[in-house]
């Protein structure tokens, strides 16, 4: 990989799709990933139990698609017209659900 141009592609974080070239929307995307994967180990129908969200944020950000992008291939939106989910609204969701809880950790921590 000596081309200077791949060279400054790769360091922009432009190869990353648009909401996940911020670092702290990248931790919020791992984290809710990672609820939802505990969820599943809860219910018995996952085996990804001894793996937490900063291990899956380097794994993919920082090998997974760095090392595609070297190849070539980049994360981008389908353009099916299928009904998605809306990942502004899914991580609002996520910001007032933890929001909520650390609203009654700190009132719980307030009553003792």
């Amino acid at each position: 990989m000596s081309d200077p141009k791949l060279t400054a592609w790769l360091k922009s974080g432009k190869y990353l799709p648009p909401i996940l070239r911020d670092f702290h929307d990248q931790k919020d995307c791992f984290k809710w990933m990672d609820r939802f994967v505990q969820n599943k180990i809860r219910s018995g129908s996952h085996h990804l139990d001894g793996y937490n969200w900063v291990q899956f944020h380097c794994l993919t950000i920082d090998f997974f698609l760095w090392y595609m992008a070297v190849h070539g291939y980049t994360l981008q939106r389908t353009r099916k017209p299928l009904p998605f989910g809306d990942w502004k609204e899914t991580m609002k969701a996520f910001d007032a659900e933890q929001l909520e809880r650390l609203k009654q950790t700190l009132q719980a921590a307030r009553n003792e």
